[in-house]
């Protein structure tokens, strides 16, 4: 969970210094949501044992000019967890 904490707030403090990056992570997050690829948790179920959260981070790809969300599943077992 520690994990799970430390890397939003991480990634908070890189969007809040990054407005561009920011914005386009957010318009990335919302076409997910749009193609119902992925969810907004509800209020009440956001610390919730059923609410499972998997980390993710933005990736540029330079030579391609492709930007894209990576998500770190590797950590499954440290991260993948509720936030409780």
């Amino acid at each position: 969970m520690k994990v799970a904490e430390s890397r939003l707030s991480n990634l908070k403090r890189k969007l809040f210094r990054d407005t561009d990056l920011a914005k386009r992570y957010h318009d990335f997050v919302n076409d997910l949501i749009v193609k119902g690829e992925a969810e907004l948790v509800p209020q009440n179920e956001i610390y919730s044992s059923n609410t499972w959260y998997i980390p993710h981070f933005e990736a540029w790809y330079p030579k391609k000019s492709v930007e894209r969300l990576v998500y770190d599943s590797a950590h499954h077992r440290a991260v993948a967890s509720p936030l409780m």
